[in-house]
């Protein structure tokens, strides 16, 4: 670019005879930000964050599903009645 050739000439002579502008233009010349831009936060962590509540919320319609659809029912002998006929047959030996 002719604008920075010139500049990085400009340069090479006094510091004092730059403006402020043309200092910070070299200053973007050779770092491209500045130190706070560079230390400034990402929101890398909210992307993050929605696919981690994405894959709970899949996982637990997969959960779901597969109890409604493909586990079978309970036994009847988990009922509270059977378990009380149970019991009443253990007393009655």
């Amino acid at each position: 670019n002719a604008e920075q050739q010139a500049l990085k000439e400009k340069e090479k002579g006094s510091w004092t005879q730059l403006s402020h502008a043309e200092k910070v233009a070299l200053y973007r010349l050779q770092f491209h930000e500045t130190f706070a831009e560079m230390n400034r936060r990402s929101n890398e962590w909210k992307t993050v964050m929605g696919g981690v509540f994405f894959f709970f919320g899949f996982t637990a319609l997969l959960i779901w599903w597969q109890r409604v659809y493909v586990f079978p029912k309970k036994p009847v002998t988990l009922t509270d009645e059977w378990k009380a006929q149970q019991l009443q047959r253990i007393l009655d030996m």
